[in-house]
């Protein structure tokens, strides 16, 4: 059943209430092993080319180590080890190609993140890959 979990993290409240039942769920299943993930993404700008503001590209990569080191803490503080990983790209596709490269058996995130302007035009990540993926989904409110 859960052998390997991928685990998309954005640092939000919802991801981290999601690291606190996969720590319960660690402790049940010993062998378990997850992989914490965070996707940042550089938006390109209208022409399609990416817009580069000086910074703008370390700023969004040290934000994505923030949401990281922010749910590591609660695996951490519980003994709990996962191994972290962060990529470029954007967040349901680089999910859903994590998931299969790493023969991952399971997604496990939150039902809700902190784009919620984005969600709301774009529909959220959960969601997408809630519909996309090949694999069972984990959804944690």
């Amino acid at each position: 059943m859960f052998r390997k979990i991928l685990f998309p993290t954005d640092g939000s409240d919802g991801a981290l209430n999601t690291a606190r039942y996969l720590v319960k769920l660690q402790r049940e299943i010993p062998d378990l092993r997850i992989t914490m993930l965070n996707v940042y993404q550089i938006l390109p700008d209208i022409s399609g080319e990416t817009f580069m503001a000086p910074g703008l590209e370390e700023s969004v990569k040290m934000m994505s180590e923030r949401a990281l080191e922010t749910t590591l803490r609660v695996f951490e503080e519980a003994g709990v080890d996962v191994t972290p990983v962060s990529r470029e790209g954007e967040p349901v596709k680089e999910i859903l190609a994590m998931a299969e490269e790493g023969h991952y058996d399971h997604i496990v995130m939150g039902s809700k993140g902190s784009g919620t302007f984005r969600g709301m035009v774009f529909g959220s990540v959960a969601q997408r890959v809630l519909q996309l993926a090949d694999i069972p989904v984990v959804i944690v409110k």
